[in-house]
């Protein structure tokens, strides 16, 4: 047999207080224009999770590929409640049951082509959750998607080394009582290496796109 497949299914339930920062120091400041009040609760986060996963490996064919999906539900004794005054970011803690949901996916597809010193990937993901933000104490829900792209290239012949990498992605917001907010970011680097009469040359170039939040 020259090839190998694997399904995996797990689920599990867990129950955690988080980064004890968060709760052990009543104040402290966490950069310069921003402050953290824990107010002397401790927060309880249970989490009910599972995940399905397959893999295929077929090393002399040169293809790998693994997909996989999961799910939580996490329930939270505390929110977060974020105050801007004067360009400052005030976070506090408070007593206030609330819940989220996430599910998410991704996969990952590995060629290479020995013959033609190539080498191809491809990799992808999705996330989406549901819950609530809070703000001056008024609880708003959300619903948030993110894709995620990333291609790469390794082309290897005897002369010249290059590469390819790509980062695509596509993140979609939506907020009680607001419009849809959507941003498409992407970062794409490409190098090369070409050895010429016992000269090694080099070559490399990043381009990056942010868009940003609006408001």
């Amino acid at each position: 047999m020259d090839f190998r497949r694997e399904l995996t299914i797990y689920t599990g339930y867990s129950t955690g207080t988080g980064n004890a920062t968060n709760y052990a120091i009543k104040q402290y400041r966490k950069s310069y224009r921003s402050w953290y009040t824990s107010n002397d609760i401790i927060p309880i986060t249970r989490s009910l999770y599972g995940k399905l996963s397959y893999d295929y490996k077929r090393p002399i064919k040169e293809i790998f590929f693994s997909a996989s999906v999961n799910a939580s539900k996490n329930w939270m004794n505390t929110a977060s409640d974020l105050r801007i005054v004067d360009g400052k970011y005030y976070t506090s803690l408070y007593k206030q049951d609330s819940k989220s949901n996430n599910i998410g996916g991704s996969l990952y597809i590995s060629k290479g082509f020995y013959d033609l010193h190539l080498k191809t990937r491809l990799e992808g993901s999705y996330n989406y959750s549901k819950g609530e933000q809070y703000s001056s104490g008024k609880a708003i829900s959300y619903t948030a998607d993110n894709y995620t792209i990333k291609p790469s290239i390794d082309f290897s012949p005897s002369w010249c080394a290059f590469s390819y990498e790509g980062e695509f992605s596509f993140y979609n917001s939506k907020r009680q009582k607001m419009a849809k907010s959507s941003l498409f970011n992407w970062r794409q680097s490409v190098s090369a290496t070409a050895t010429i009469s016992h000269v090694d040359l080099s070559f490399s170039l990043v381009h990056y796109h942010n868009e940003l939040q609006e408001g």
